[in-house]
C-alpha cells in the first residue's frame, strides 16, 4: 500500500496511472521527454528539436529558391537573408 495517497482511493489511483500512461503525458498535462531525467535536460531536448525544424525549413526554402529564382540559376553563389542570417548557396 505504498502507492496509496491520502484522500484518494486505490481505484482512483489506478485510473490516474492509466491516464498518465496515455500519450506520454504527465498527470499535470505536460509532455514527457524521453531520456530526460531533469527539467533542464528536457528543455535542452525541446530546444534541439526546434533547431532541427528551423534547419529543415531553411533547407526547404533554399531548395525552392534555387529552383525558381532566376539569379540563383545564373550565378554560382547567391547570398540570401533569412532570420537575420546570411546564407550562401553554391551550385
Amino acid at each position: 500500500m505504498a502507492d496509496t495517497v491520502i484522500g484518494v482511493g486505490n481505484k482512483d489511483m489506478e485510473k490516474l496511472r492509466e491516464q498518465v500512461k496515455d500519450l506520454g503525458t504527465r498527470a499535470d498535462g505536460t509532455e514527457k521527454i524521453l531520456g530526460a531525467h531533469t527539467s533542464q535536460q528536457a528543455d535542452q531536448k525541446r530546444y534541439l528539436k526546434q533547431q532541427e525544424v528551423k534547419l529543415s525549413d531553411l533547407e526547404d526554402r533554399s531548395q525552392r529558391y534555387k529552383e525558381t529564382h532566376p539569379l540563383a540559376l545564373k550565378h554560382k553563389k547567391v547570398h540570401a537573408k533569412w532570420w537575420g542570417q546570411t546564407v550562401v548557396f553554391q551550385r
